[in-house]
């Protein structure tokens, strides 16, 4: 019988070394699923994070159960965030980034979210095809541009992702602003 140690929050290899100085064994199950992964197709990473644990931190066993978080696999490069356009209430605006989507699959214990280039946000008429805005963005920013309520096309340019020497430029996306909304809508480009 042991004592089990806080393990949420620390990862499957600290967890095992916590449970061994506790005289605990373990076993290890991938939250998602609920299936046991240990030994199987599935096998656990070192660097899983653990979610929960039973019994709980100070409880007695023989044997502590631990849940862990499934693995993140993503790109090295993965672009904007889900879900756009993003709508809110606010000042009559579009809030947009560079990004590039794409590059090796990674695998790592979270999730992360990409960050925007440098380059230039240029916003058209698209009705007209008419340059209504033009921002220059710094890496790891986003342009804010007041616009009037209406349709336009947004796209952009990279200041340092090139390909044959060229600056990449996004393919247009379109957008509508309504009177008191701002909305969040990025550009990409994809890459290999």
């Amino acid at each position: 019988m042991c004592r089990a140690p806080h393990l949420t929050g620390v990862s499957l290899a600290t967890a095992r070394k916590l449970l061994i100085r506790a005289g605990c064994g373990i076993r290890v199950k991938e939250l998602s699923s609920r299936q046991d992964v240990q030994g199987g197709p599935g096998r656990p990473e070192p660097n899983q994070i653990v979610a929960r644990q039973s019994p709980r931190a100070g409880g007695a066993g023989d044997v502590v159960t631990v849940w862990v978080k499934p693995l993140c696999f993503q790109s090295a490069d993965p672009g904007p965030p889900p879900g756009e356009p993003l709508v809110s209430a606010g000042p009559t605006e579009l809030i947009s980034g560079l990004f590039l989507d794409g590059g090796p699959l990674r695998m790592s214990p979270r999730c992360r979210q990409g960050e925007p280039a440098a380059g230039t946000i240029e916003v058209t008429d698209a009705v007209t095809g008419a340059v209504v805005a033009s921002r220059a963005v710094a890496a790891g920013k986003l342009a804010e541009i007041a616009l009037a309520p209406g349709a336009y096309a947004v796209r952009g340019t990279f200041v340092s992702a090139t390909v044959n020497g060229r600056p990449i430029t996004t393919p247009p996306v379109t957008v509508t602003i309504s009177a008191g909304k701002t909305v969040r809508q990025d550009v990409s480009a994809s890459i290999p």
